[in-house]
């Protein structure tokens, strides 16, 4: 299957802002729980959200980016605890050079984490992000996974350029849910 090019260049250091109708469509169908760390927040659009939604949410990133948003700074695949949160929520970085790499390796830590705590991991993935064969262990083969979340509304990351005209975004994204106190297999809701 050929890629589609969009005609726009990679964002440094990944920084995709998550716009708040794709945080709010999540909280219509899915109860967060906080307290909520927000590992890669950028400006801190999640963060703003789900304060604004009433729960308690930290966030963090590998950059400073001068938000209020942003509590500190930090590299999230070196943290080694989640004590005092229950929830750790992003939009990952992908790691687009490497296939998604970057992107598996917060889930699996944000599992690891949050393991000790009996917690929740939400991520924002592109919508076939568990289809890989070499990610079922995150997905069909975990006991922790509960919930795809799934997007009716593709994300529009940035507006094209001026006097460039914009097919509209190409892919479809979907929120994914773990959490270790779950039981039985996961189900598809729909936002």
């Amino acid at each position: 299957m050929a890629q589609r090019i969009s005609g726009y260049d990679r964002i440094p250091a990944e920084l995709y802002q998550t716009p708040e109708h794709t945080t709010l469509s999540l909280l219509s169908v899915y109860r967060v729980v906080g307290p909520v760390l927000e590992p890669a927040c950028g400006e801190g659009k999640i963060v703003r959200v789900l304060r604004g939604a009433g729960i308690t949410c930290i966030g963090t990133d590998l950059n400073d980016y001068g938000s209020m948003w942003q509590s500190g700074r930090g590299d999230f695949l070196k943290y080694r605890s989640a004590a005092g949160y229950q929830t750790i929520m992003t939009n990952p970085p992908y790691g687009a050079e490497r296939r998604g790499a970057l992107a598996l390796a917060f889930i699996e830590h944000a599992l690891e984490l949050t393991r000790e705590v009996q917690g929740q991991v939400v991520m924002l993935l592109a919508a076939d992000y568990d289809h890989a064969g070499n990610r079922r262990h995150l997905f069909r083969d975990h006991p922790a996974f509960k919930h795809r979340i799934a997007l009716s509304r593709r994300i529009k990351w940035f507006d094209p350029l001026p006097g460039q005209k914009s097919s509209g975004p190409s892919t479809y994204h979907a929120w994914f849910v773990w959490d270790w106190m779950h039981k039985g297999g996961a189900t598809v809701l729909y936002a």
